[in-house]
This record gives structure tokens, sequence and C-alpha cells, in this order.
């Protein structure tokens, strides 16, 4: 598993890198060309969010956490309008691929600049930085509302490390030492914080690391919450750089405030180590001399000469004319119209446009053409021969086609070579590319086969998932499509049994499934059914009677059988030893959920019922209506709420009273408003009357409740 780091701060992803990759491997997305790193486990990439590689990226890693850096203090609006636009893309791809924690670097600008920050409130900025901060914080909320994607936001001051600050740059050190006057955004007493770096990258090892606390903040404020005033900050540096001209904001400025840190301290055990104005001077000193000293003009000509090639040209062009006129001088050759040399001009052409071969040719064709040239003017042969300076024009000729050719034939070879190289990296690229994709595509398929395989671990695995929940009724609601799932049927029914395995009530059931059965199963009537959940054993219709389920199995809780599962409708081939054996593993597991859930539920009861009644308090009621309601809308179960009438009686009267005239399966429960409510499971308006009217001879009026009141 690896980490990503992206966004736009730089040096702070550099330095997280390096921290980090001590534990994992680091992959930095960078638009910066100058990050690298020597270091084997820290992968730097040029790329941009909105690239498809980036979102290959992401699918290969399979990354374990993503860090996003905001820019947090820069004040172009530009900058963070289109960083909205990157972070909504890490989340998306994080919430696709599943990532276990997302970290969004944000700063307390995101607060109102005249509000006291704290983790509890949620003031609204009122600049324009800090309003673009806030967006961002409330994209991440949105992602862990809807999507259940893990984001946590990290309010961070000043942060400084070993290559520089977020407020003393480089830059604004080395003006201070230039004698410029430079303005701190604060007033002399205003306080702001600095946080070292290397201690905001143990911090995220440690969010990492930990498991999640029961109550998870969305916002963690980050500081050393001890507080430095632009006047400290100003007075230090007057002593490093004595001719500075530094002057303070006449009104409050924008700038990270310090916070007071509890969530870090409280969960995580975290705290800042780095104090900046312990080592301030020597700090400062390292930010100036890590910029490295110009070069002088020979040494950097080099460099020149590789980034600008025109200007190399041109010099070149101009040494030439002055060697050009020396030469003219020096052979007494004085340029004139009608003396220009065709010839040179005809060679130096050919061998520019066609390469070596022709120009020693069209050299060759000029020596003839030049020999021709001379004997018409009336010189004999051996004044041509034996007289050096008609040479001069010969050779001039052949070094000026050799020279033309030559460059001509190595540009050539050259942009041959590069298409060649090209060709071969694109071929070598498609090649990893298609092998990716077809890798990629194999492994969700086998994923998909290992998780769908009706009796594979996997599916097992997510069935177990699924039941992993905390009230015995949800437990219920998530059984049965898990059931449907696994045992391939769509007339499954759970009911809850009575201490003496007499009465069997239907909880829930297959979607709409429910309207064929009877609320209510006599297993009285049903001896042999009846002896084998008694002896805790799945019973199999082997008889195949009509008017009999084809499985019925226990569900237990410390030895007693707290509820069954019921399968009505089985075909030729369910009726199998391997089936039997599936249906036994199965409801073992949901077993072993629901009697977790019941044992949680008796450890929470003496704070979930009224004082002396059994009377759920208002908020276990709630959750428990929200079940049913979902129940409800999945179509596996109905309920209908009761409103009790009487003001009167006492409350523990009325406990006693009411759950005496009702079924094991209805919950008696209390509202916000101070109301008595009862939960009838699997009615209606159609069939409420009764359980109404047993209520009223127990001396109990209530009215059918229309709304569910689940708020």
């Amino acid at each position: 598993m690896s980490i990503l780091i992206a966004g736009n701060d730089y040096r702070v992803a550099k330095s997280l890198a390096k921290k980090l990759s001590t534990e994992e491997k680091v992959v930095v997305v960078t638009k910066d060309i100058k990050l690298q790193s020597p270091d084997h486990k820290i992968l730097t990439l040029k790329l941009s969010p909105d690239s498809t590689m980036f979102e290959k990226l992401f699918k290969n890693y399979q990354f374990r956490a993503v860090l996003f850096l905001s820019s947090r203090h820069l004040r172009n609006e530009a900058v963070h309008s289109g960083e909205l636009d990157e972070l909504n893309r890490v989340l998306k791809l994080a919430s696709q691929e599943k990532v276990e924690q997302v970290v969004c670097i944000s700063s307390t600008l995101a607060c109102a600049e005249d509000f006291q920050v704290n983790e509890e409130t949620h003031p609204q900025p009122s600049r324009v930085t800090g309003m673009l901060l806030k967006m961002g914080e409330q994209l991440c909320q949105y992602y862990k509302k809807s999507m259940k994607l893990n984001v946590t936001v990290l309010h961070v001051p000043y942060l400084y490390g070993e290559q520089g600050s977020d407020l003393l740059t480089q830059d604004f050190l080395k003006r201070c030492s230039k004698k410029e006057t430079l303005y701190l955004p604060g007033r002399f007493n205003d306080e702001c914080d600095f946080l070292n770096e290397n201690d905001l990258a143990e911090f995220i090892l440690r969010l990492l690391n930990s498991p999640q606390p029961s109550e998870p903040c969305e916002c963690i404020d980050l500081g050393r919450s001890t507080a430095i005033t632009f006047g400290m900050i100003a007075n230090q540096l007057s002593d490093i750089f004595p001719e500075s001209k530094l002057k303070f904001s006449s009104e409050k400025g924008l700038f990270p405030m310090p916070v007071k840190v509890e969530s870090a301290r409280k969960y995580y055990g975290w705290a800042a180590m780095d104090y900046l104005m312990d080592s301030f001077s020597e700090r400062m000193n390292n930010y100036v001399c890590y910029t490295p000293h110009k070069k002088s003009v020979i040494d950097r000509f080099p460099i020149l000469a590789r980034i600008n090639g025109t200007l190399v040209k041109w010099m070149e062009l101009i040494a030439g004319l002055f060697l050009m006129e020396y030469l003219n001088r020096a052979t007494h050759t004085y340029a004139q119209f009608q003396f220009i040399d065709f010839r040179l001009l005809y060679v130096v052409l050919m061998g520019c446009i066609h390469g070596l071969q022709t120009g020693i040719h069209a050299a060759l064709l000029s020596c003839v053409s030049y020999t021709v040239g001379v004997l018409r003017t009336g010189m004999n042969w051996e004044t041509l021969i034996y007289k050096i300076d008609n040479w001069l024009p010969l050779v001039s000729y052949f070094i000026a086609g050799s020279v033309t050719g030559y460059s001509r034939n190595k540009h050539l070879s050259r942009e041959q070579f590069i298409k060649n190289q090209y060709q071969t990296l694109e071929d070598r690229y498609s090649l990893l590319t298609k092998m990716n994709e077809h890798t990629n595509s194999n492994e969700e398929q086998l994923k998909q086969q290992l998780i769908g395989y009706r009796n594979s671990y996997g599916r097992l695995y997510d069935a177990i998932c699924n039941l992993e929940v905390e009230h015995p009724e949800e437990v219920l609601m998530k059984a049965v499509p898990v059931l449907e799932n696994m045992l391939n049927s769509r007339s499954i029914a759970i009911y809850q049994l009575d201490k003496g395995i007499n009465i069997a009530r239907l909880a829930v059931s297959s979607e709409g499934y429910g309207n064929r059965l009877q609320n209510t199963m006599r297993l009285f009537e049903y001896p042999h059914i009846r002896k084998s959940l008694a002896a805790r054993e799945v019973w199999c219709n082997k008889a195949l009677h009509s008017n009999e389920p084809g499985y019925c199995a226990p569900l237990s809780e410390k030895g007693e059988i707290k509820a069954m599962v019921v399968i009505w409708n089985t075909v030729y081939e369910q009726m199998t030893a391997s089936y039997f054996n599936l249906l036994k593993v199965m409801c073992g597991v949901v077993e072993l959920s629901f009697a977790r859930t019941i044992h949680l539920q008796a450890i929470q009861g003496r704070n979930a019922f009224v004082p002396g009644t059994q009377i759920l308090k208002n908020d276990e009621f709630t959750k428990l209506l929200k079940i049913k309601d979902t129940m409800e809308a999945q179509k596996i179960a109905r309920y209908i709420l009761l409103k009790v009438e009487d003001k009167a009686n006492s409350t523990v009267w009325l406990s006693k009273t009411i759950l005496s005239g009702i079924r094991n399966t209805d919950i008696l429960g209390q509202r916000r408003n101070g109301k008595l409510y009862i939960l009838v499971s699997q009615a209606d308006e159609s069939n409420v009357g009764c359980v109404c009217q047993r209520l009223k001879d127990h001396g109990v009026n209530c009215t059918v409740e229309k709304g569910l009141m689940i708020s």
C-alpha cells in the first residue's frame, strides 16, 4: 500500500514525503518539474489531476491514504478556484477506489478572521481567500456524508521546515538583506502561529495508523499553541538584518491565528515539539544560504548555449564576419557586386539542402566551372596548376560542400534517430498500457468471480460484513437479502419465538412475500418442527408436505431459541446435502450476529429504558423506528404506530398494563414530547383494531398515529 500526496504546495509535499517514506512508499503528484527525490521509496510524477493517467494511478497503486495540500496562504483567487476542481477530482477518485483515509490540509484562514477559532465552531470567513478554503472543506464534508468517504480536514498555521517557511520565504529574507521596505501582514501585537513540517508529518502518521475515534472529528486544529507576535518576528529579523526595513499592517490582516489543540492531544496523543523562536536565527540564515550563489558569465555560458541556441548562432555569425573581413584585407580582396562568387553560393545551397554527397558533387562541378572560366581569360595550364593562389577557390568549394553537407547529414541522422527512439518508446508505452489494462481487467474479473461465487469465502466474508450492525432488528433486516443471495431463494421468512417455542411471530420476510404468510405460526401444530428447533437442529421437509415449509433453522442466544429462519418454497435442486450444509453455515453466521447484538442490547439495557419500566427512551425508540421504516420501504416488513392517550395513570402502571396486552414483538416507547407510543409489528390500519380493542379492555385508550414521526 502507498500514500499519495497531491496539491499545490510543493515545498511541504517534499518535506512530508521525506518523513512519510520511512514507513510506506509515497507517490507525489506535482506540476513542478524541480521536485525530484533520489529516495527509491518516493516517486515523483508530473501529472495534472484532470489527466487520464492520474485516474490510472489510483487503480494501479491502490492507495491507503491520500493527502491534498491546499494553497493555504496565497492571495491568488484563480489558484484557489482551480484548486477546488483538483480537490473534487481527488475526492471523487478516492471514493471510487475505496481509499481508507483522505487528509485535506487547509488553514485557519477558512474560519472568520476576527473569531476565536476552535473545532466545535464553524464561523463563516469574511474574505475571498477564506471563503474559497471554506468551500474546499465543505466539499470534503459532502463526500464524507454522501459518499461515506473517510475525510479529515487539518487546520494548520504557518508551516516551516528545512527549505523555507510560508511567511518567511527565501525571497522575503533576501529582500530584507537588500534594504527593501517589506510589510508584515499583521500589527505589532497581533498573534500568529508556526508549525514545523516534521511535527505535521508525525501527526499524519498517527492519524493513519491509529483506529478511528468513537467521535470522529471533521476538522482537527493543529498548532504549537504558543503564540508568536509579529513584533517578536520583527525584532528577530532586525537582529539578523540590521539594515532591513519592516513595517506592520495598519489594520488586522489576513493570517492564521493561534488555535487550541484538543482532538490531536485527546485522540492521538500528539503535541508539537519544535518551537520556531528557539532556533530562529539559525533557520533564517539557512533559508538565505539555501539559494545557490550566482555563477560567472564564463561558467554560465555552456548552460546558456544549451538553453538559447539562437543567441549562440548570432555570436558565431558575428565572429565569422570579423574573420571574413580579416581575410579580405589580408588578401587584398575587396567585395564588389559583379565579383560575388555564385559558384560558392551554389555549393553551399546544394550542401545545405541535399547533404554531403550532393555538396561534394556540387563542389566538383564548381571546380570544373572555375577551371573553364580561368582558361577563357587566357591563362595557360602551367600558370593555373603551379600558382597556389589559383587552388584556394577550389579548396574553398570542397570545404564549403563538405561542411554544409556534413551538417545537413548530421541533422537528418539526429532527426531520424529521435523519430526511431520516439517510435520505440511509443510502441513500448502502447504495449505496457495494453498489458496494464489487461491486468486490471483480469484482476477485476477474478475479484468479481471470487466474490460472486455462491460458496466462496469472498462472498461469505461480504455477508459477514453486511451483518456487522448494532441492533437485533437491523440484523434481521440485513439477514433477508444476505440469505436470499447466498441460498438463491425469494421465499425466506424470519420468525421470533416465545420462550416455550409454541408461537412464532413473523418479523421479516422476502420482498412482498409477507402478504402470502400469516403473521402467527402455531408451532404446536407442527410437533416435528418444534422438536428439531428444541434440539437446535435444522429441520428439512423430506416428506415434501405441501402445507409445510422446506427448511426451518433455529437462531439461539445463550442456549435459548430466540428466532427461526424459514424457507417456504424449495425446488428439487435445493433438497441436497450441500444446500443443507450451506443453510446451516449461513444461519450460524446470522445467529452469531443476532446473539452479539442481543448481548450488546442487554449491556445497554439499563440506560435504554425509562427507570422502573420497560418503556424505551426517545433515542432508542427513534433508532428502532428508523429501522422499521427502512424495512417497510424495502417491503420486507410492516408496522404501525399507536399513540397512548391515557394521561391520568402513572408511567409504571401503563408499562405493566400495556405490555400485558401486546405481543412480544411489539415495542412500547416514549418520544421527545413525553407521549407513549406502541410500535405494532406486521400490522396496518386494516387489522390494528383488535389491538386497540384489547388495550381498551385493559383500560388504555390508543389512536392510530398517521405520521412516522422519525425526526
